[in-house]
């Protein structure tokens, strides 16, 4: 399960994690609900991205490895 907030009240509400934007509605105020969303997958890539590139390259690397974390993690799903 999943804990989406409603855009329009607030509410927090509990779906299946597997859950596409629109199939649910919200307990309060009944109307549709987002997709639920994983971690800030953008910033957990940014900084993968940059570790690995500094191990591998120096700071050449690391410029150039969160660039691409950032951007392959950007619509990534987290695990919770």
């Amino acid at each position: 399960m999943s804990v989406v907030t409603c855009k329009s009240c607030g509410r927090q509400n509990e779906v299946p994690a597997d859950a596409k934007g629109g199939q649910y509605v919200c307990a309060n105020c009944h109307r549709f609900l987002p997709a639920p969303s994983g971690d800030p997958s953008t910033a957990v890539g940014f900084i993968g991205g940059a570790a690995l590139g500094a191990a591998i390259g120096g700071p050449p690397g690391a410029i150039i490895g969160a660039v691409l974390g950032a951007l392959l993690g950007h619509n990534a799903k987290g695990l919770g």
